[in-house]
């Protein structure tokens, strides 16, 4: 893969991609419900003619961003989420993300781009489906919540978890450089706490996790102790 920036957990299956057609080795791309970075051409190291090697899982990429949403040009901010949207590509066919909620959730921008403007810039890809695609059973869905400093910062809502969920994993995007803990509480107990770092636009794992079935209407909040991050957290219902 020619265009990873920071190494995931990475998690590569061989599959006919849905779009783009004929997808290049480090293009954004979808399957079903499922969005992905190329990790190859397709037909090649061993794919089938139409099959494409895939890695699902999250890391940060250098991808084409455009500055807009469905209602038209609107700058890009670091922090923002950014969706796949099925043939939207630039000048050279390359699929390019952007902030029109009408696609498929993709993952997290570390960076800027200006209103109308395509650039290329880094990407923190989210595993998992669109929360819009929730209904399929079982699956692995994220939940981005940004830190609001000392103050907490409820996950779902004030009333709480709308189902009995089950995190299975969480990471840290740093957005500035202070120093700090951030944590995850359910009902009151500790999911984890874990240093932020000092780097904006780094993401680094929870570490180890405690009291992850949040129950219906579970009060689910984030909070740090110094300096703010984006805490994305994968639940599965």
């Amino acid at each position: 893969m020619n265009n990873r920036v920071m190494e995931g957990t990475g998690y590569v299956q061989s599959v006919v991609v849905t779009n783009p057609s004929n997808p290049q080795s480090g293009w954004p791309v979808r399957f079903g419900p499922f969005t992905g970075v190329a990790a190859t051409n397709t037909g090649v190291y061993g794919n089938q003619p139409t099959q494409t090697s895939v890695d699902f899982g999250p890391g940060s990429y250098q991808l084409y961003v455009m500055g807009a949403n469905q209602n038209g040009n609107v700058a890009v901010n670091a922090g923002d989420p950014l969706y796949f949207v099925d043939n939207q590509v630039n000048g050279n066919g390359v699929p390019v993300l952007s902030k029109n909620s009408s696609g498929y959730l993709f993952g997290i921008a570390l960076g800027s781009v200006a209103s109308g403007a395509t650039s290329l810039i880094n990407v923190e890809h989210l595993p998992g489906v669109d929360p819009g695609q929730s209904n399929l059973l079982g699956i692995n869905f994220p939940v981005i919540v940004q830190t609001n400093g000392t103050t907490p910062v409820n996950v779902f809502s004030a009333n709480g978890a709308p189902t009995s969920l089950t995190l299975v994993s969480a990471f840290i995007i740093s957005l500035d450089t202070n120093a700090g803990n951030i944590s995850l509480t359910n009902a009151g107990n500790t999911v984890f706490t874990a240093a932020k770092g000092t780097t904006a636009g780094l993401s680094v794992p929870s570490g180890a996790l405690a009291n992850t079935s949040f129950a219906l209407g579970a009060a689910a909040q984030v909070v740090s102790s110094g300096g703010n991050a984006l805490v994305v957290m994968i639940f599965q219902h």
